[in-house]
């Protein structure tokens, strides 16, 4: 946490739900008990959900909130997904339990941040924090930037890695990026009415078909600024607009010029 000018903000990124860390997010509420530290902004700057690297009982419980609210699911009955993640060009490395489906990456999303979906009993998440994560989020305004494990491990690290993606790797791309959206962006930051309704649209099923998948992908723009009293917040995409990188070995570069200069003289 810092101060930012009068403004009090935390700051958090990489929560990963299954995982057998300390959940730092619910901690933050500790603050409330104190006037003078109370947050008045709360920014997540990455990885507010881990779509590439869950654990088994996670994705059993993905897989039966789909079934019960009936939200869209995958065909494919694979205990072990890594191989089948590899296949259709997502390269990350504890792809056992990846997620796929639009369904799937909705179902994370409500159980990440809130107890309702939970049973009382649960083995892998602790209600109390859940409960402290829901009251957070609905009494600080919050904003976040989404990075490669809201998706999959390794996104966009350069153009060689998206070119080898296949139809069915672009769908699940597509279905992170559109629920990334939903829940991390839309209504938060500067108004994207064509891009937003893209996605409104994909979500609701109206279109599904392969070119509108590839503009979610490539029209996506993570980049945003914010403005906190008199100062400005300025957040970079570097996953979606990265430079060069034509081969597995090629770096690329971390931005590309045009737009880092873009985005600051709109700052200025």
């Amino acid at each position: 946490s810092f101060t930012f000018g009068s403004e009090r903000i935390l700051t958090g990124s990489c929560r990963q739900l299954s995982s057998e860390q300390d959940d730092c997010l619910p901690k933050m509420l500790d603050r409330f008990n104190d006037d003078k530290l109370r947050p008045q902004v709360l920014i997540l700057t990455g990885d507010q959900v881990y779509a590439d690297d869950l654990c088994s009982d996670l994705l059993d419980k993905i897989k039966e909130i789909c079934q019960t609210y009936d939200l869209p699911t995958t065909a494919l009955d694979l205990k072990d997904r890594k191989d089948f993640c590899q296949f259709i060009g997502l390269t990350s490395m504890k792809s056992s339990h990846h997620l796929l489906s639009l369904g799937e990456f909705i179902a994370l999303y409500l159980l990440s941040w809130s107890e309702e979906l939970w049973e009382k009993d649960s083995s892998i998440v602790d209600l109390r924090d859940l409960k402290k994560v829901r009251k957070l989020f609905a009494n600080v305004p919050t904003y976040m930037q989404m990075d490669d494990h809201d998706v999959s491990d390794d996104l966009k690290i350069n153009e060689y890695w998206l070119e080898g993606l296949k139809e069915q790797g672009q769908r699940v791309v597509a279905n992170a990026y559109a629920t990334g959206h939903l829940f991390q962006i839309m209504g938060n930051y500067k108004l994207n009415n064509s891009y937003d309704e893209l996605i409104v649209a994909y979500l609701k099923e109206e279109v599904t078909d392969c070119s509108t998948v590839r503009r979610i992908i490539n029209d996506a723009d993570w980049s945003n600024e914010l403005i906190i009293g008199n100062k400005a917040f300025v957040f970079f995409d570097t996953r979606n607009h990265r430079l060069g990188g034509l081969n597995a070995q090629s770096p690329a570069g971390l931005m590309k010029e045009s737009k880092l200069k873009q985005q600051l003289s709109d700052c200025v």
